[in-house]
């Protein structure tokens, strides 16, 4: 039974694990659209894109965390099917898996290409922060920078 519930768990990790980028990525969209709309102001701006910044190193973090959990668990459920099952672990994220047929793409590791896109949206955001409160006029016409410029 222990067995059971320690896999069902390391399921549940490493399906938390994926949707973690996907709800950051449907936020940052939605707010990298205001801190890119130069309509509004600059303290809009400045605010989305702070929260699409905080939001990508949440979400890192969020997938490193539900990550590491799944590893303890599948180190785990390794160490039981070896030891106490003496059979060929399953639960293993250093098996070959014979379905992957591009070999270049199998090469990285897919949380680090999601960390890193979610990490560059992140930069985008603050970078939108930053050019809202400093330089408005990087983002935005000339016409609407003496109403949207920073005290």
């Amino acid at each position: 039974m222990l067995y059971s519930t320690v896999a069902a768990r390391r399921l549940g990790y490493d399906s938390m694990m994926w949707q973690a980028p996907v709800i950051s990525l449907t936020a940052q969209a939605f707010l990298l659209t205001i801190a890119l709309d130069c309509t509004r102001s600059w303290v809009a701006q400045a605010l989305s894109g702070f929260l699409a910044a905080f939001t990508a190193s949440a979400s890192v973090q969020l997938m490193k965390r539900h990550g590491a959990f799944e590893k303890a668990d599948a180190e785990w459920l390794k160490n039981y099917e070896e030891k106490a099952m003496q059979c060929t672990p399953l639960h293993t994220k250093d098996a070959e898996r014979p379905y992957v047929q591009l070999k270049c793409l199998a090469r990285f590791k897919s949380h680090r290409v999601w960390s890193w896109a979610l990490l560059l949206f992140g930069f985008v955001g603050l970078a939108a922060m930053l050019s809202a409160v400093f330089k408005p006029e990087l983002l935005c016409p000339a016409s609407k920078t003496t109403a949207h410029h920073a005290p």
